[in-house]
């Protein structure tokens, strides 16, 4: 009989509080950049309470408009953009060798949120590196 797998050896929660760090590539040549943004993945505690916490925000606000007879007010693409970038600061934790606009950039959320917004690209890779366990799981 074969040995049977122990699911409690693989904890994502865990492995996702750590975080991992990721390169950024070059977004069209694929190019490592020797810049490194560190990051929590998916199944971590920051990443599942701000999706609680929206959550509750839209459950709140659909039963106090329910209750004064009225439509809850729609979320326009601008803030569902807006939120995806206020989960994915709260998702970084750290970086190295980060240079902007020909300056050394310190780490800190607003700073975070400046280069996410303005670098589009950048965004998308940490998006990418948060929603994939395999940054943060080894075998």
């Amino acid at each position: 009989m074969a040995a049977r797998f122990d699911l409690g050896s693989l904890d994502t929660i865990k492995a996702s509080n750590e975080g991992a760090e990721i390169e950024l590539k070059h977004p069209m040549t694929n190019e490592p950049l020797a810049v490194f943004v560190k990051v929590r993945g998916k199944d971590s505690d920051a990443f599942r309470e701000f999706q609680r916490h929206k959550f509750n925000d839209y459950l709140r606000a659909e039963a106090l408009a329910k209750a004064r007879g009225k439509q809850p007010q729609v979320k326009s693409a601008e803030d569902y953009e807006d939120d995806m970038l206020t989960l994915l600061v709260a998702c970084t934790i750290g970086w190295r060798e980060m240079v902007y606009n020909g300056a050394e950039l310190p780490f800190n959320a607003e700073n975070v949120r400046k280069v996410y917004k303005e670098r589009p690209w950048v965004r998308d890779q940490v998006n990418d590196a948060v929603g994939d366990l395999g940054n943060f799981m080894t075998r």
